[in-house]
């Protein structure tokens, strides 16, 4: 039995959604755990999409005691770079609208973001994106 994290902020918001309305949630999809160390902070997952091909979803989550330190940043650059290895050309990533820190990042790779109302997305070209 896994021990459940805390949420943060008191209240979880219910789980964005990836294209075409599939669920993003943690119940959507099997998520490998993500590790400091010895101790499992989060989960990261890469999931191929049927369209467009050579096309992958990024899910990553980190629990609240790791966050803003970087954690997240890593995996996400690590599963960039672990598509890349794979074959795969493009990557889609999601947030929610105030999720600033992730927007930094993504942006920070070169790519724009698109704004909608409940949602942030990005596709990463992997063949114009910085690597780690």
């Amino acid at each position: 039995m896994q021990r459940q994290l805390p949420r943060c902020g008191g209240r979880a918001p219910p789980p964005p959604q990836g294209p075409a309305g599939r669920g993003r949630g943690p119940a959507a999809h099997r998520k490998p755990r993500t590790f400091v160390g010895t101790k499992a902070v989060g989960a990261a997952r890469l999931r191929p999409l049927e369209e467009p091909t050579r096309a992958v979803e990024a899910g990553v989550w980190i629990g609240c005691s790791h966050r803003g330190a970087g954690v997240g940043g890593s995996v996400l650059r690590h599963l960039l770079d672990q598509a890349r290895a794979d074959g795969f050309a493009m990557v889609f990533v999601s947030t929610g609208p105030n999720n600033k820190a992730v927007h930094r990042l993504i942006e920070g790779l070169g790519v724009d973001l698109v704004h909608n109302d409940d949602a942030v997305t990005a596709w990463v070209n992997l063949a114009e994106a910085q690597s780690s």
